[in-house]
């Protein structure tokens, strides 16, 4: 018990070190106005390849409908001839038929598939283009949903720590305390190891909550792209 306590008075000294200083972070943030703090940090994420991709789906699907809509001149025959032959003018008999030879041939051959099939690809395409919109507009809402979910959730542990923070320094007051009570013959062994256990789970809990707070904060920052820091300072 003797060589465990020192040990966790040292970390309770660098943990409340640490805890201050992201007290002062947390208190820099939610000193700001949190709600255009979060538009912020929106801004950022939406300009992530991820979301870029969704714009670039889009502009496919549109190139595809237009494509639809214009493949069929590439079913489209012309065909055009020209008669090198030179016909004399001959004079015309009573009673026997003339003949007249054109100087060019001219002729359109559209496939009678082409009107059934273009506007069932048309519209094809036109639904993989209300697709793509569909998952641009979800991606921008999970996105949305996602930071503020978790900078509120940030926040809230870093309020958190700051409160466990106060109550890790109360109980290193009292455990101190009764640990000179103990050596003086003034408390019992129960009550020393009741003092002792109850700081210890303030330790204990002080760390698992920090941890939540660093997890939480990596998961926003994959989101933005950047440290937390550098999204809140953008421009």
């Amino acid at each position: 018990m003797r060589i465990f306590v020192p040990t966790l008075l040292l970390l309770c000294v660098a943990l409340a070190s640490q805890a201050q200083t992201s007290l002062t972070a947390s208190q820099k943030i939610t000193g700001m106005d949190t709600a255009g703090v979060e538009q912020k940090l929106i801004r950022v994420a939406l300009t992530r390849p991820s979301y870029d991709a969704t714009y670039r789906a889009i502009r496919a699907a549109n190139h595809n409908l237009s494509l639809a809509k214009n493949a069929w001149l590439n079913l489209l025959t012309i065909t055009l001839n020209f008669n090198d032959q030179e016909f004399y003018h001959q004079k015309t008999i009573p009673g026997q038929q003339t003949y007249v030879y054109p100087k060019y041939y001219f002729g359109v051959t559209i496939p009678v598939g082409v009107i059934f099939s273009r506007s069932s690809e048309i519209r094809n395409a036109r639904e993989q283009q209300a697709i793509a919109k569909d998952n641009r507009e979800e991606a921008e809402r999970t996105i949305v949903a996602d930071v503020k979910s978790k900078y509120r959730t940030y926040l809230n542990y870093q309020n958190i720590l700051a409160v466990e923070n106060i109550m890790v320094n109360d109980q290193q007051a009292v455990f101190l305390q009764v640990e000179k009570n103990f050596r003086d013959g003034k408390v019992t062994l129960d009550e020393y190891t009741i003092a002792s256990r109850n700081f210890n789970s303030s330790v204990l809990q002080q760390i698992q909550y920090k941890l939540t707070a660093d997890q939480t904060k990596v998961e926003l920052e994959q989101i933005l792209g950047m440290s937390l820091e550098d999204a809140i300072h953008s421009k």
